[in-house]
């Protein structure tokens, strides 16, 4: 079984239950040691999650599988400089998973899946897919043959 950490609240506050707003980093440490001391070895992060991938940067010590995704694709904010920065907050070398926040970011801009396969050729990212939020968008991307590996 795979469990991923979530780190929406590392970067923002998040959370109905949250008392305590965004962690201190030696909470982060502590929460990132635990889940390895459980063989919790993934983490699940955003560029729109604050500055949680400068955190898991940080305090991860590489340790972990890193799940990230990007959203707002546009011509001023292309899928390379999100991906690349990613990689740079994270300090990592590749990504285990990169996922469009929103499956309509792949649905409007076709050319945005074609460059994650390519990135998936070289290894900089091993997983690619999408999170989705109507069951129509599943549909709609399997009919033009976007297959998820997550």
């Amino acid at each position: 079984m795979k469990f991923a950490i979530g780190t929406v609240q590392l970067g923002v506050n998040y959370g109905i239950n949250n008392q305590n707003g965004i962690p201190k980093a030696v909470e982060i440490k502590n929460i990132f040691d635990l889940a390895i001391s459980n063989n919790i070895t993934m983490l699940d992060t955003a560029s729109g999650y604050g500055d949680a991938e400068i955190k898991i940067g940080k305090e991860s010590k590489q340790r972990f599988k890193i799940i990230s995704k990007f959203s707002n694709i546009n011509e001023t904010n292309s899928i390379e400089q999100e991906l690349y920065n990613s990689l740079k907050n994270t300090r990592s070398k590749s990504l285990y998973g990169y996922l469009a926040h929103n499956a309509n970011e792949i649905i409007d801009k076709n050319e945005v899946w074609g460059k994650l396969k390519e990135f998936k050729e070289k290894g900089v990212i091993n997983k690619i897919g999408f999170s989705l939020y109507d069951p129509l968008q599943l549909g709609v991307l399997l009919s033009k043959n976007m297959i998820p590996d997550i």
